[in-house]
């Protein structure tokens, strides 16, 4: 996720956008731990940044970024938290006993139990699969928008054929 919040405040920067997606006021209003760590790097890496929130000939009538770079705290804070809860998991596993049968000494006990179920597991592996894969798609969203950019620049006084900018 920390890469993910490089690379958001990396296209934030190539596109000259707007800071306000990122404010603590903003973050505060739904405050998920994974969102406001997110937003606070992200601050962080733009804090003393000469493009952000730069008005000039192609910022002046833009009201706000791609969804790709405004709501980075969200999906890459959802992902942090989703990260999160499986390692939570994953350390619970790997501290717990699955055999079967569990054996108690001390009390000459034994109990035919299903703690060998891959179920907490298995359900884990595929939310941390889903959350990898959001954070990904959502920086691919901000490379495409890049190359868009810089095609558009490219086209300048050539007779550009290259529409308006994709909403990603």
């Amino acid at each position: 996720a920390d890469i993910a919040d490089i690379a958001a405040a990396l296209s934030l920067e190539a596109v000259k956008g707007k800071s306000t997606p990122f404010a603590e006021k903003v973050l505060a209003t739904r405050p998920h731990a994974g969102q406001a760590l997110s937003a606070k790097n992200i601050r962080t890496m733009i804090r003393n940044s000469r493009l952000v929130d730069r008005v000039d000939h192609d910022t002046r009538s833009k009201v706000q970024d791609s969804y790709s770079i405004r709501c980075a705290p969200q999906v890459h804070g959802a992902s942090r938290d989703a990260i999160e809860y499986v390692a939570g998991v994953v350390e619970t596993e790997v501290n717990s006993t699955t055999d079967n049968p569990l054996i108690f000494p001390d009390t000459n006990e034994v109990f035919s139990v299903g703690n060998f179920h891959g179920q907490p597991v298995a359900l884990a592996m595929d939310f941390l699969a889903l959350a990898v894969k959001l954070i990904l798609e959502n920086v691919g969203h901000g490379h495409k928008l890049h190359v868009f950019i810089a095609l558009q620049h490219l086209g300048r006084g050539a007779g550009s054929h290259i529409g308006a900018a994709p909403i990603i």
